[in-house]
């Protein structure tokens, strides 16, 4: 890896030169790719997006891209993924849902975390987004999410009370629960982040204040079944990072000063803030 960013540092000095050259200028530039003038930056090893889940599995056109976070994170030491929409219907995560009762099969949720553990990384569980069995609404523009194309399925963006904020509370105190068992409660907590949805400034119905209220219920179910798990937010967009309805500020003093939807009691925990 070194020897190629050697590489394309003296093919850059080499073009600049030309480029500097064709302007009727002359320059002489010295590359000592040998060298260090200063520590490297490797911010980038934190993480790598993957997009959809469930394209760890296989694309709509057959082929995982399993063998690429290998590649990833052998030569660019990536040590964290991240995608969208685990809970998405091609996952399957909840086959079926009552005022009472959830069924869920984790055949493909573990299948998508098994492969990215496999390649030597460790997960930002990105909980999105509106599992069909528990979205309020469905079939309608305000309910997915324009633009997304998963598998031939639009994601459902709904708020999740089609049977209350109950089962989406057990829901997420299942994820945890699962996850513990199959990969060990010291892996989940000291290495794992749950990160409350994506760019919900756009991709979550009626965002403010109901991703506050998103916010509360998710962290209430989550450290119900492990108060040591990591917990944040909001992953807005880059262009909504201070303005708009989700976003950092508002999530803060909420988080700080807020009513707490799931408990009725000041604040929120968050662990992490989030941003694009």
């Amino acid at each position: 890896m070194k020897h190629r960013l050697a590489f394309y540092a003296a093919t850059i000095a080499v073009f600049a030169a030309c480029l500097f050259e064709a302007r009727a200028t002359s320059y002489n530039l010295t590359v000592q790719a040998n060298t260090r003038t200063q520590p490297w930056n490797r911010f980038y090893e934190m993480g790598v997006a993957t997009d959809h889940q469930n394209t760890l599995i296989h694309t709509y056109w057959g082929r995982g891209i399993g063998n690429a976070l290998k590649v990833g994170h052998n030569e660019a030491g990536f040590k964290y993924w991240r995608g969208h929409a685990v809970l998405d219907a091609d996952v399957g995560l909840v086959t079926a849902a009552t005022t009472t009762t959830l069924t869920l099969n984790w055949t493909r949720f573990d299948s998508v975390y098994s492969i990215g553990i496999a390649a030597g990384m460790h997960p930002v569980v990105e909980i999105s987004c509106t599992p069909p069995a528990l979205a309020s609404a469905s079939g309608t523009s305000g309910s997915e999410v324009t633009g997304a194309w998963y598998n031939g399925v639009t994601p459902n963006r709904s708020i999740p009370t089609g049977h209350g904020w109950g089962q989406w509370v057990a829901l997420m105190d299942s994820i945890v629960t699962h996850c513990e068992a199959k990969w060990t409660a010291a892996e989940v907590r000291n290495n794992w982040y749950f990160e409350v949805w994506n760019e919900p400034d756009w991709w979550y119905v009626d965002f403010s204040p109901d991703y506050l209220t998103l916010f509360d219920y998710t962290v209430q179910g989550l450290k119900q079944a492990d108060p040591q798990v990591r917990v944040g937010g909001p992953a807005c967009e880059g262009t909504n990072i201070f303005q708009g309805g989700a976003n950092l500020s508002n999530l803060l003093n909420h988080c700080h000063t807020g009513t707490n939807a799931a408990t009725g009691k000041m604040g929120t925990q968050i662990d992490f803030l989030t941003y694009h």
